[in-house]
C-alpha cells in the first residue's frame, strides 16, 4: 500500500482468474479527506500519516476518513509488526520519530549518520535498522541505543531466522547474509533487490530492475539451488 495527495493506493492479487493464469494485481484506493504522505501496515494493524498527524486502527475496521488523528510529524511512516512502535522521518533528514502505540506519544528521537532512505523494524520489534548513504544503523528499541553499524550496505530486509538477512549494497546489487559475520550466502543476481519476506520466512517479494514484482517460494530455491549444489545452509 502507498499514499500520497489525499489518496491511500493498494493493490490486490485478483482471485477470479484461472488458476494457472499469471497473477494480475487489482487496485484499491480509501480516501483520507486530508493531504496523506505515507501509509504502512503490519499484521493486523494500518498506520496513516498526513497533514493532521497520524492514526493507526485495526486495518479491517479503521476509517481513515474520520477525525481522530493524534499530531505527529509528517513523513514516510512504519509500524512495528508487534504493534508497539511508529516511526516517522521527513524526506531529507536525518531524524527518526519513534512513537509509542497505541497512544502515539513521542518515545524518542533517534539521529542518523546522514539522511534517513528507508527504516525497517526487526519481527519482534526490539530493534529498527535506519539505512543511509553512510550504512545500516541497527538501534535497540529497548534501550534506544544504537549496537551495530553495517558501512558497506544501504538496506536490509530481516529474516524471521535471526541467524541471517537480505542486505543490499547498492540500487544494483544485493543477497543473503548471516547476521553474525556478514557471510555472503547467496548473491542475488543483478537488478534484482529484496523488499520484504513473508512471516514465515516461505516468500520473498523481489524488484527486477525497478521494473516488476516478484514473489519466490524459497523452499524451492532451495531445492532448484541444491541439484546445482549452490544451496545455503
Amino acid at each position: 500500500m502507498s499514499g500520497s495527495d489525499e489518496r491511500c493506493s493498494g493493490w490486490e492479487i485478483d482471485t477470479c482468474r484461472n488458476a494457472a493464469a499469471t497473477p494480475l494485481l487489482k487496485p484499491i484506493e480509501l480516501a483520507t479527506g486530508q493531504r496523506l504522505s505515507s501509509l504502512s501496515v503490519a499484521s493486523n494493524l494500518i498506520a496513516f500519516t498526513g497533514s493532521g498527524g497520524s492514526k493507526v486502527g485495526n486495518v479491517e475496521e479503521v476509517d481513515a476518513d474520520d477525525g481522530s488523528w493524534i499530531p505527529t510529524v509528517g513523513g514516510i511512516n512504519q509500524v512495528s509488526a508487534d504493534g508497539r512502535w511508529l516511526g516517522i522521518f521527513r524526506p531529507f533528514s536525518s531524524s527518526l520519530y519513534m512513537y509509542e502505540l497505541p497512544s502515539l506519544k513521542l518515545a524518542t528521537k533517534l539521529k542518523a549518520r546522514a539522511n534517513i532512505s528507508d527504516f525497517v523494524f526487526s519481527p519482534d520489534g526490539n530493534e529498527v535498522a535506519v539505512s543511509s548513504r553512510k550504512g545500516v544503523e541497527f538501534w535497540s528499541t529497548n534501550k534506544w541505543t544504537r549496537t551495530r553499524v553495517l558501512k558497506n550496505f544501504t538496506g536490509v530486509v530481516f529474516s524471521p531466522v535471526d541467524s541471517t538477512f537480505w542486505l543490499r549494497r547498492d540500487l544494483r546489487t544485493a543477497g543473503l547474509y548471516r547476521a553474525s559475520t556478514r557471510e555472503n550466502l547467496l548473491e542475488l543476481p543483478t537488478g534484482i533487490l529484496p523488499l520484504a519476506l513473508s512471516g514465515d520466512g516461505r516468500q520473498l517479494a523481489v524488484s527486477v530492475n525497478f521494473q516488476y514484482l516478484q514473489v519466490w517460494d524459497l523452499k524451492e530455491v532451495h531445492n532448484q539451488l541444491g541439484k546445482l549444489g549452490l544451496d545455503w545452509n
